[in-house]
């Protein structure tokens, strides 16, 4: 399955506006698919509604091991999603399932890092990680 396949089961979902697949660093698989996703004004979604969307449209290999929101993806001039920039901005990001594994933690912990990482509108639209101190 391809990025392109990914990202369309969730532009498919009536509350993204646009989203984009990259791959999350993993140990056992090298790379896993992380969707990045905008919401459309006035929705709501959460990263659980929308892994549960996928379920009856895509092998359970394929389904994402995580989401995030963005308030925007780069977007080139002609109109294509950067990646490059998108996996730039997320080079640090660790999948939850591995802090929870790293850390022994409860289900609570994937949500806190996640927290931690939400966006901020940086220049020329587009949406960066905070950095962490």
């Amino acid at each position: 399955m391809s990025s392109i396949d990914i990202e369309n089961v969730a532009t498919a979902h009536p509350a993204v506006a646009m989203a984009a697949c990259i791959g999350a660093r993993h140990p056992k698989w090298d790379e896993r698919p992380i969707i990045i996703v905008v919401k459309r004004p006035n929705t709501e979604v959460t990263r659980e509604e929308l892994l549960a969307f996928y379920k009856d449209k895509v092998a359970k290999w394929q389904i994402p091991d995580d989401v995030i929101f963005m308030e925007s993806i780069p977007i080139g001039a002609t109109g294509k999603i950067q990646k490059n920039r998108l996996r730039e901005m997320l080079k640090d990001y660790v999948l939850p399932s591995l802090v929870q594994a790293q850390t022994g933690g409860g289900a609570e912990e994937p949500q806190q890092q996640q927290q931690q990482q939400q966006t901020k509108p940086a220049v020329e639209g587009s949406a960066l990680p905070q950095q962490q101190q």
